[in-house]
């Protein structure tokens, strides 16, 4: 699916300003996600958190969570069982880096930076993640600045 602008804006580099279209660079990535499922006879729960066999609303202390690993049947996992699989929660060390974030038991790939008084975290995204340049549509007329533009942009970047 090609992808669609987010926003219009405008780069300025001195007097000169180009316009600019930014793309949403994300992709969701292949994530291990849980269903809620009975606890009792392993029936995936609907929105209303009931089993459809019975029609009876599920009390919460009667859930359990679960991976669907085949159509209809899940495994059931205990709350202990997800703490120890749950990702440690990480600590800002004070150094530029490229670390490891977790938070809400998901994992992520971060920078942090210093920013005037504070730090700066830019979650990365892994190649599966990333969007191609083949999605994104190019018009060849948006493409091609004038001559003397791209001089004064080249000297501009040159200094």
């Amino acid at each position: 699916m090609a992808a669609r602008a987010i926003a219009s804006t405008t780069i300025s580099f001195g007097l000169v300003s180009l316009p600019v279209r930014l793309y949403s660079t994300g992709e969701p990535g292949s994530r291990v996600s849980f269903n809620l499922v009975h606890a009792e006879c392993g029936t995936r729960l609907k929105q209303h958190y009931s089993f459809p066999q019975c029609d009876v609303t599920v009390a919460r202390d009667d859930m359990a969570k679960g991976y669907e690993f085949s159509k209809g049947q899940y495994v059931l996992f205990q709350e202990d069982e997800l703490k120890a699989i749950e990702a440690p929660k990480t600590k800002e060390s004070g150094r530029v880096a490229i670390a490891k974030y977790a938070t809400r038991s998901k994992q992520y790939l971060v920078m942090t930076r210093p920013h005037e008084e504070g730090l700066v975290v830019d979650q990365l995204r892994y190649a599966d993640e990333v969007r191609s340049f083949a999605e994104v549509p190019i018009a060849a007329a948006d493409v091609k600045p004038a001559e003397k533009m791209l001089e004064l942009i080249q000297r501009k970047v040159e200094g």
